[in-house]
């Protein structure tokens, strides 16, 4: 297969899925692009790659799918161009790009403002540590661990008072009574706990920020 055959064979993927997304069946598709029910062997054609839309069915294509004609001839990935662009180099998800948009176009920015604030608590914080100054982890940097945390592979440990920490033996049966049994739960619970204080602290020193501004 060429390349340009193979081109085609992707364009015709990706009109296929959209069509099916939509929930449209062959008859209705075309009565919305062509406004007739008569042209099923031209979209089989498009949908096997065999045959490239012409322009006039792209657009309207595009308009039905809500998609610039970039991503129905698979240039990009994203539906929209310059979602594709804040993606590439944000790394967010076309979805919260699209959110985040769409938001703003409407006058709702509570979103926005919340990733603003949560980017920049990161970036201080990032900073402190770096200059090696006490200060609390970022709230991203505790949610990453948190949602990222696993304790299927982690051997269960013993904490004693005095702060020793010892490999737990679940096959014993015994803990000390001068120590607690340090599993995934209580793990996971510390997180939620530090992930609280750490919103409390951020809004309160937006709050000071924004008196002393």
């Amino acid at each position: 297969m060429s390349e340009y055959e193979a081109k085609m064979s992707e364009i015709g993927k990706r009109i296929h899925q959209e069509r099916l997304a939509k929930g449209l069946g062959q008859k209705e598709f075309l009565r919305r692009i062509f406004m007739s029910e008569s042209s099923t062997k031209t979209l089989t054609a498009w949908e096997r790659g065999e045959r490239l839309p012409d322009l006039d069915s792209l657009c309207k294509m595009s308009e039905l799918f809500q998609c610039d004609i970039g991503y129905l001839l698979c240039d990009f990935d994203t539906r929209r161009h310059k979602n594709a662009d804040i993606c590439m180099e944000t790394g967010l998800s076309e979805e919260s790009v699209s959110l985040l948009r769409k938001n703003a176009e409407l006058g709702f920015t509570t979103e926005a403002k919340v990733v603003d604030l949560l980017l920049l608590d990161a970036k201080y914080r990032n900073i402190s540590q770096s200059q090696k100054s006490y200060c609390f982890r970022s709230i991203l940097n505790l949610l990453g661990f948190f949602f990222k945390f696993d304790d299927i592979f982690m051997q269960p440990k013993q904490v004693f008072a005095n702060g020793r920490i010892e490999d737990y033996n679940p096959d014993s049966r015994y803990i000390s009574e001068n120590a607690i049994r340090l599993n995934g739960s209580i793990i996971e619970n510390a997180v939620l706990m530090e992930i609280e204080q750490a919103l409390i602290n951020l809004k309160n020193a937006k709050e000071e920020a924004e008196n002393n501004g």
